[in-house]
């Protein structure tokens, strides 16, 4: 590969080079990051569409941003791209993610008062994955002094440093 060019750009111009027979020993391709696509890259990412739509694999890309806003100035990028299933995902809002805390809580057997849940998503942390961590901390931390999960509860684990 070339000093300075990223392995991305490599690959994809690899796959552009494949014959259909070749691609269509792949079950699918998957391109993440096509936000980061330039200039010649987003006629890679053209050819290989419709080398992939030739041989019947699906294409799978993800973006930070719709492919409007992506490839501007290549309409036919844009509706070969927005022809698929094209959705958006947003992230949770608190209320979601309060609903999301007490369904982990749930799963768990564990019994979470909502407002520790509101406390937790409101004052602590809006990633879920961090607010299972913490989750855990409470469950461990209620089993070992044998009491429930509750706001004074939380707090003193605050105040340890362990949450």
């Amino acid at each position: 590969m070339p000093e300075g060019v990223p392995p991305r750009v490599t690959e994809l111009e690899d796959l552009v080079l494949k014959t259909d027979e070749e691609l269509s020993q792949f079950c699918c391709i998957a391109i993440d990051d096509i936000h980061l696509l330039e200039g010649r890259d987003q006629g890679h990412m053209w050819n290989l569409f419709n080398k992939m739509t030739r041989v019947g694999a699906p294409l799978l890309m993800a973006s930070r941003l719709p492919a409007n806003e992506v490839f501007p100035e290549d309409p036919h990028l844009r509706s070969r791209i927005n022809s698929g299933l094209v959705f958006g995902l947003d992230p949770p809002d608190d209320q979601v993610r309060i609903l999301i805390l007490d369904k982990m809580a749930r799963d768990r057997n564990v019994r979470i008062p909502q407002e520790v849940s509101h406390y937790l998503v409101t004052r602590k942390s809006r990633n879920v994955k961090e607010l299972e961590k913490v989750l855990e901390i409470l469950d461990r931390a209620s089993l070992e002094l044998k009491r429930r999960i509750t706001l004074p509860l939380l707090k003193t684990l605050e105040m340890q440093g362990k949450i």
